[in-house]
């Protein structure tokens, strides 16, 4: 069974654990990789449309061992039980959604270990709300796969007292990813502002108010771009 780069990365963050409970679990990959390899003695493959879950089981049938894997159908935390998991895996969507996810789950959250994220927008809000939750961002990745790039994160409660704020640029790209200076977030901050200062170009000058709303809202993204580039720039 071959897996994307993508979801290759997110079973690579995890840690050992006893449970992982996948939610939004599509074709059930993640589930049979981290049992197979041994990470995880069991898996909860959870999933709020019955399609992906049938295929997830299909798939499980043919790689993975079903006494191992329980699939669910299941919004979010629903049909999770508290404390029966120590890890949890979310990804695949909005960083909206992600956050929603949680915060409807939060009650079970005390008792999970490691959350393994990949939010595929708004990353920052969701930074924001694990590290509020007592969650402390301890390994991220970021990687490109067809035309897109991702950002992953590993959030871990283990009653650091340490969880600390994120600023602006922390929160948008990454506390760890910023401090291993990584190669893929200069190459993916370098195309941004190229894109964003050619959109800049073109609405300059202009006076239409939305147009002068828009052009503050390029020159600080700009902005900070410039420092976040500054800060992973190679010695």
């Amino acid at each position: 069974m071959e897996i994307s780069n993508r979801l290759k990365a997110i079973c690579d963050l995890c840690l050992p654990g006893q449970v992982v409970a996948d939610i939004g679990c599509d074709h059930g990959y993640v589930s049979i990789t981290l049992t197979n390899s041994g990470k995880f003695e069991k898996a909860l493959a959870m999933d709020i449309n019955e399609g992906p879950l049938r295929l997830a089981g299909q798939n499980i049938a043919l790689y993975g061992d079903k006494a191992r894997i329980e699939t669910r159908l299941s919004s979010g935390f629903d049909k999770l039980e508290k404390g029966e998991a120590d890890t949890v895996i979310i990804a695949g969507m909005g960083g909206m959604l992600v956050r929603d996810i949680l915060d409807a789950g939060r009650d079970k959250l005390g008792s999970v270990k490691q959350l393994v994220l990949g939010a595929q927008s708004d990353i920052d809000t969701v930074r924001r709300y694990i590290t509020e939750a007592g969650f402390r961002i301890d390994d991220e990745e970021m990687l490109e796969e067809d035309g897109k790039y991702y950002q992953l994160i590993r959030a871990v409660n283990d009653g650091s007292d340490n969880v600390g704020k994120l600023n602006d640029i922390e929160a948008l790209y990454g506390p760890v990813l910023i401090n291993k200076k990584h190669i893929v977030l200069r190459e993916y901050l370098t195309k941004q502002k190229a894109v964003l200062t050619e959109i800049k170009l073109r609405l300059d000058g202009r006076t239409e108010d939305k147009i002068i709303s828009r052009v503050e809202e390029l020159t600080r993204d700009i902005r900070i771009i410039d420092e976040t580039l500054e800060l992973i720039r190679e010695s």
